[in-house]
């Protein structure tokens, strides 16, 4: 009997260049299972490959794009928060089919500037209208749009090729399991294809799961919205810089005599080892010279 890692490397239809399924078919034939061999037929015959997908006219293919939107809004101090919990608002009350709120926060700065961040996932037709009523809401509360943009990413290649994975994983699980169900060979052959089922389920399911992320990135776009405080010409935060710098002034001037007192401080050893013999050494050297001066100025010239 072949060993079962030689049978299970040719199970995974990806690696036939037309798609068929000839030379697993062969080693099936020859471990003389009719009940595997009838499988792996009708498996041949299914649906097509992803490959095959892939090579097919782009006309024919529905681009699967994901969209990102973000809008940047300025609104009066004490419209912030009000405007931004009414389009949460709006998002739950539509359902977490339509609408799903992923962040929502603020953030309060000084005493006349607030900023809110709204962050959801939206089905593409409610976002239409929400879009319309969110800047409607802005214009009623005197506040504007500033900025507003759109990104798109294609995930028709990625989509295609989770889902070709998909299929083939589940048709070699399909076989092992055949294989488990009919054959009975020696108990390490079994146990390794045990194992290599429960290696295929586990990336079945990982597989599975990152489709459907992919699938739900493309049904329902990712929206951001942020508020800010709209600026004034003259506002208290504008002065709040020369404020802060004459609080600080009493602690800078108090900073500057407590850098020269740690100075005098660690002066004075050094004045009293050092300084005092120098002293005394200096004045001692001045007496002497003194003193001879005067000697010479009182001794008479000579004859």
């Amino acid at each position: 009997m072949l060993p079962i890692v030689l049978l299970l490397a040719g199970l995974l239809p990806t690696g036939c260049a037309d798609g068929s399924y000839d030379s697993t078919s062969e080693r099936l034939d020859m471990m003389d299972s009719p009940q595997v061999e009838s499988l792996l037929q009708r498996s041949a015959e299914g649906e097509p490959r992803g490959a095959e997908q892939a090579s097919q006219s782009p006309a024919a293919l529905q681009a699967m794009l994901a969209y990102v939107y973000d809008y940047s809004f300025s609104l009066p101090y004490g419209a912030v928060r009000e405007v931004a919990d009414a389009h949460a608002q709006a998002c739950m009350a539509a359902g977490p089919s339509r609408c799903q709120v992923l962040e929502a926060s603020s953030y309060q700065s000084g005493d006349d500037s607030v900023t809110a961040t709204l962050r959801m996932r939206a089905e593409p037709s409610w976002l239409d209208g929400f879009s319309e009523r969110a800047v409607a809401d802005v214009d009623a509360a005197d506040g504007a749009l500033t900025s507003r943009s759109v990104t798109t990413e294609d995930l028709t290649a990625q989509i295609i090729d989770s889902g070709a994975r998909v299929r083939a994983l589940e048709t070699l699980r399909t076989r092992l399991e055949a294989l488990l169900a009919t054959r009975d060979g020696e108990l390490k052959d079994l146990l390794e294809t045990e194992r290599e089922l429960a290696r295929v389920q586990g990336e079945l399911d990982a597989t599975k799961a990152r489709l459907a992320s992919l699938r739900a990135r493309v049904q329902m776009s990712i929206v951001t919205m942020n508020y800010r405080t709209k600026r004034s010409a003259v506002s208290g935060s504008a002065l709040a810089p020369v404020g802060e710098a004459l609080g600080d002034a009493l602690g800078v001037f108090a900073q500057g005599m407590a850098a020269v007192i740690y100075f005098v401080a660690g002066a004075i050893p050094f004045v009293l080892f050092l300084g005092l013999p120098l002293f005394f050494l200096i004045r001692w050297e001045l007496r002497r010279r003194r003193r001879l001066t005067e000697k010479a100025t009182a001794s008479p010239p000579a004859a």
